[in-house]
């Protein structure tokens, strides 16, 4: 199961650090569809309940975003809010498994609203808080992602905000 698990977790690895990558929120959301099913699957396989109902709440989620374009409402956000708290209550046994619930409501945050600079920043951030969570449940491909999601994450920060502001300055 572990190896199967470590599979899963490098296929999600390659479509996550892409997504941060695309300019367009459209394909930030699709490559994150993907990276999300596999990642579900490798936290069930390693016993993570939490983290994998987190992924699967983020399929539907990123998918109805990615549906709605520009047209993401309040309503979907406090939606997605309320189902993540809850899975959370349902599923939660102990302080670390909050770590999910809380990363799944920054990602939540972060892919309905539409500036994609504050998506980037919003990846950073998950990205360091999962860290944590990932090598203390064993998911270790899952924390190898999260280091290169930081590090993709401050390239494309460094591409789209920062030299993009120097040039148009």
């Amino acid at each position: 199961m572990e190896t199967l698990s470590y599979i899963f977790g490098i296929v999600g690895l390659l479509f996550w650090v892409a997504s941060i990558q695309w300019k367009e929120k459209n394909k930030i959301l699709t490559s994150q569809i993907i990276a999300s099913i596999f990642y579900a699957i490798q936290y069930f396989l390693i016993g993570a309940m939490t983290a994998g109902y987190i992924n699967l709440i983020s399929i539907v989620r990123a998918c109805i975003y990615n549906k709605q374009k520009e047209k993401n409402t309040v309503v979907s956000l406090i939606t997605f809010i309320i189902i993540i708290l809850f899975i959370g209550l349902v599923t939660c046994t102990d302080w670390l498994s909050c770590i999910p619930i809380v990363a799944g409501l920054i990602y939540t945050y972060i892919t309905w609203q539409k500036n994609t600079r504050i998506i980037r920043i919003g990846f950073l951030i998950a990205a360091i808080i999962l860290l944590y969570y990932n090598c203390t449940v064993g998911a270790y491909v899952s924390a190898i992602s999260n280091i290169f999601e930081i590090i993709s994450s401050i390239v494309s920060i460094y591409r789209f905000d920062i030299v993009k502001k120097k040039i148009n300055n």
